[in-house]
């Protein structure tokens, strides 16, 4: 089963395709996603849990689609900050 955790649950209707779109791209590792931000694994771990960074659970293994690590530097890039 693979879930996907977004702080912004879409609508029940609109899961599935919501779910299609966000993992359309690609997924990244723990280690990519730090890489490409620039961050530590921990910092990576710790967005996921605070619900700004959505990941895919693939039974034990947690996976963040490409999409989710571009809109976070996005995010930051116009005046937000990693936390």
């Amino acid at each position: 089963m693979v879930t996907v955790s977004s702080p912004l649950a879409p609508t029940q209707k609109g899961q599935d395709a919501h779910a299609l779109g966000v993992v359309a791209d690609g997924l990244m590792t723990i280690e990519e996603a730090a890489g490409f931000l620039a961050i530590s694994r921990g910092h990576v771990y710790s967005l996921m849990n605070e619900g700004a960074l959505r990941f895919v659970k693939l039974g034990r293994s947690r996976r963040i689609p490409r999409r989710s690590v571009v809109e976070l530097a996005a995010r930051a890039l116009q005046g937000g900050v990693f936390r």
